[in-house]
């Protein structure tokens, strides 16, 4: 008798072990499933565009209270012929020369 029953219990926890990892691969199929119809349903990659709109907005409108830099550089090149002149400074004669002009511009918004 004690034999009988262990040649029943295999069989019964086989099938209970088999039947218990087709219920896990059910599971995840179904949520397999589930997670590809989110993926293509309009209506939530609509929603999720507006989402993510409304997140662009609002890190542009927190970028207008950070400071601004701005940096500007100019050169030029002046020649001059003087021809006559009544200054001592600027005598007569051909002359050149670089003007150089730099600014740094640091602005921050209250």
């Amino acid at each position: 008798m004690r034999g009988d029953v262990s040649r029943r219990a295999v069989p019964l926890l086989v099938v209970l072990i088999l039947g218990l990892e087709a219920r896990g691969a059910r599971a995840a199929d179904l949520m397999d499933l589930y997670a590809k119809a989110r993926a293509s349903d309009p209506t939530i990659l609509s929603a999720r565009a507006e989402q993510m709109i409304a997140d662009e907005s609002l890190r542009e409108a927190k970028a207008g209270y950070k400071p601004t830099l701005s940096a500007n550089g100019q050169t030029t090149r002046i020649y001059q012929d003087i021809t006559r002149s009544d200054n001592f400074l600027y005598r007569a004669g051909k002359t050149d020369y670089f003007n150089k002009n730099y600014s740094i511009s640091l602005t921050q918004p209250l």
